[in-house]
């Protein structure tokens, strides 16, 4: 049965030197974990997913992709309480690799970096998680390692292990909710929403993500996103919302702004409950897109969604 509850949750770096360490670094918490009989979930790259491969003859031991897990970092929360939920009264671990030099730079790494210090907050009261996260310290940037650092309680280098200097605490973390994001670029396309005026909307963000080559379902996706967000706008924020959208490299941006407030900064990345209707609005959104920004302040709320051809 594996042990119960009996530690409180732990949240650690891992700091290893290459592809090839990769294995000697987390293997030995896989033994640990499996010779205490410990559920453990291992979300990381493809090509490191390979080197643990061994491992998925274990019962206890699942080997998840990162590209399918966490294509957007807002689902990292959900999978590792799905983990949780899963083993109810049991100690359980993850092994979740945040961030590689593919997506080290940009919106993608400010969200993860987002994400990873909000798993303090999600899990504060989780007696009996422990999850590591792998960094490459071949692979990544000292400004990277250092955030790192400042998001996990504890860093393990090698076989040491210490207490973060920089971490604050999970009750001074303060998450990036009110940091701007950079202007939307000159060349973006704007739309006013309306009280009664949905539909318009809809037709709108159809229209723009059609022009810019988005497949079918992924023209969909941005529409039922967009959608949800708009229904908040207009039923908490004052009736309406200044949206703006335009062409990346990689897809299609939309932007919402409104002058509602959001104060949570786990919205969307909890499972809502039935009476959450604003909360679920931002759960589809985090299912359809493959990132989605969310930044308050005093001067009101955006909601930056990204999809990707």
């Amino acid at each position: 049965m594996g042990r119960t509850t009996q530690r409180p949750f732990r949240h650690d770096a891992l700091l290893y030197d290459g592809a090839v360490a990769f294995d000697d670094a987390v293997s030995p918490f896989l033994t640990d974990a499996v010779a205490l009989g410990e559920p453990v979930l291992v979300v990381a790259a493809a090509d490191r997913i390979e080197r643990l491969r061994s491992w998925a003859d274990h019962d206890l031991v699942t080997l998840a992709d990162r590209a399918q897990v966490g294509r957007n970092p807002s689902r990292i929360i959900p999978a590792w309480h799905a983990l949780v939920d899963a083993h109810p009264g049991r100690a359980v671990r993850g092994v979740g690799e945040p961030i590689s030099a593919v997506r080290a730079d940009g919106a993608d790494l400010v969200e993860h970096q987002h994400a990873e210090a909000l798993l303090n907050v999600a899990f504060a009261e989780a007696d009996g998680f422990w999850l590591r996260c792998p960094y490459d310290v071949s692979d990544l940037s000292t400004a990277i390692i250092d955030e790192a650092e400042r998001s996990h309680p504890i860093v393990v280098d090698g076989r040491h292990e210490r207490a973060s200097q920089t971490y604050p605490g999970v009750d001074a973390i303060r998450p990036v909710l009110d940091e701007p994001l950079p202007e939307p670029p000159r060349t973006a396309v704007g739309h006013v929403l309306r009280p009664g005026r949905l539909a318009q909307l809809r037709a709108f963000v159809r229209a723009e993500a059609r022009s810019a080559g988005l497949a079918p379902e992924r023209v969909d996706d941005l529409v039922l996103a967009a959608n949800e967000v708009a229904s908040n706008s207009l039923m908490y924020a004052g009736g309406g919302a200044d949206v703006r959208m335009w062409v990346t490299a990689e897809g299609v941006v939309c932007d919402i702004r409104d002058g509602g407030s959001i104060t949570d900064p786990l919205m969307g990345r909890m499972a809502p409950g039935a009476d959450e209707h604003d909360a679920r609005g931002l759960w589809i959104v985090n299912e359809v897109c493959d990132l989605a920004q969310v930044r308050s302040s005093t001067a009101g709320s955006v909601v930056r969604l990204h999809v990707r051809h």
